[in-house]
């Protein structure tokens, strides 16, 4: 099965069933909203969720639970 391609500038392209390819990092800052309306914004769409998981989970939980994980491990 073949798709036709849409051109959209050098870099981007989207293909008749509406899925993007890109070549490139999409430039310009990304917005990750949350179902409550809080937004973290970055330069990419993980720096976004590093963000969110940051607030989420406090610094002190997320260092207890790499010590419990390595704990575990041995």
């Amino acid at each position: 099965m073949t798709e036709d391609i849409i051109k959209i500038g050098d870099k981007v392209r989207m293909t008749a069933t509406g899925i993007m390819e890109s070549t490139e990092a999409m430039e310009g800052i990304w917005t990750l909203t949350a179902p409550d309306d809080r937004k973290w914004y970055g330069n990419s769409p993980l720096e976004c969720c590093r963000k969110e998981l940051h607030e989420r989970v406090p610094p002190k939980i997320r260092l207890e639970r790499m010590k419990d994980f390595l704990l575990k491990r041995n």
